[in-house]
């Protein structure tokens, strides 16, 4: 049987979204009496799907208090900070290794409350805020720190190539024992029989080499 473990299926997750939400960004919408706005492509759904990706990255460099073990992410006004909380997550967008957009704060606290969560769990973002997705915008549009525009293309071109760079380094070690949501996973239960009537082996466990910058 083939064997997979979990950090097989977290990579394979990431490649299909990020696969999906390149194609939504390539398809034109057709049958323009079905739309709303009929000239554009499938921008919603391809930014929930970003955002999830983006999301899901933080949540792997998450740890349990200021006080453990863990990377500290730079900021534009010079700080630096952990992810502890789950909306700390978007905080990984100033990652130098892998996104790097450094932002301020408030930036991205105002991305996560106005773009993530509205889109997310209301299918809307609100009055006076943008998705841009003709490539000569730029890829946040900032108002002080409010954000008022993201451009759709850039922002697939960059969580992309910042989910190759996290699965690259998921490839070359197993995640950090001192990760959160690492620890969440590995003391899941996962179904043996289903996953064996699949002809898939299931880890037996999460022992290995580790990787720092997890």
């Amino acid at each position: 049987m083939k064997k997979i473990s979990n950090k097989d299926l977290i990579i394979e997750a990431i490649n299909e979204s990020i696969h999906i939400s390149s194609i939504s960004l390539k398809t034109e919408k057709e049958n323009g009496d079905k739309w709303i706005i009929a000239d554009g492509v499938f921008g919603y759904p391809a930014l929930i799907i970003l955002f999830s990706v983006v999301d899901s990255i933080g949540s792997y460099f998450r740890v349990k208090s200021k006080e453990s073990n863990g990377i500290e992410i730079p900021f534009s006004d010079g700080e630096k900070r952990k992810i502890i909380k789950p909306r700390h997550h978007f905080y990984i967008l100033n990652h130098p290794s892998l996104f790097d957009c450094k932002l301020s704060k408030e930036q991205i606290d105002d991305l996560y409350k106005a773009y993530r969560c509205k889109i997310t769990h209301n299918q809307s973002i609100p009055i006076g805020r943008y998705l841009f997705y003709k490539l000569d915008f730029e890829l946040f549009y900032f108002q002080s720190n409010k954000l008022v525009g993201i451009n759709l293309h850039k922002f697939n071109k960059l969580v992309s190539e910042g989910a190759n760079k996290f699965t690259d380094m998921l490839y070359r070690g197993n995640l950090s024992p001192s990760n959160y949501t690492a620890g969440e996973l590995r003391n899941s239960s996962l179904d043996q029989v289903y996953f064996s009537s699949l002809g898939i082996a299931l880890p037996s466990d999460s022992s290995g080499t580790t990787n720092d910058n997890l």
